[in-house]
């Protein structure tokens, strides 16, 4: 909490923020999190929901099916949906796991509520997220 006393008025003051006990506080409700213990419950999740939905396509083999072509156009139409689920798979996985490990690296340390340095700018990070997108779209759209 932070104290904002005003010049010349001793004994008021007003309070700027939100209280560390607070009801509403993240802290409060969340408690600690675990970040191994959060990716775990989503593998789980994402494992349940895949195999539910598997299940359900087998019990529904009568309907449209895009992983199991029956003319020429689907299969280059399935070649294709292969094709985007492996780059969008392999982005999903990568920027996953950069944000866990960015998450678990700088996480803030109990005590310290420093500012930390503030870096604007990397011409060559800002390239390399301009120049990659821009390529895929390329390599999706021909």
């Amino acid at each position: 909490m932070i104290i904002v006393r005003s010049r010349g008025q001793r004994g008021s003051a007003r309070t700027k923020g939100i209280e560390s006990h607070h009801a509403f506080s993240p802290n409060r409700i969340l408690g600690s999190v675990n970040p191994l213990r959060s990716l775990q419950s989503f593998i789980v999740l994402l494992w349940l929901t895949a195999s539910c939905q598997a299940q359900s396509a087998a019990q529904n083999s009568s309907s449209t099916n895009i992983f199991a072509p029956s003319s020429t156009p689907a299969d280059s139409i399935y070649k294709l949906s292969l094709l985007v689920l492996a780059v969008t798979g392999t982005i999903f996985v990568v920027v996953l796991s950069l944000l866990v490990y960015a998450a678990v690296k700088f996480k803030r340390k109990s005590g310290d509520d420093r500012e930390p340095p503030q870096i604007y700018g990397s011409d060559q990070l800002e390239l390399a997220w301009t120049v990659l997108p821009v390529l895929i779209v390329m390599v999706l759209c021909s």
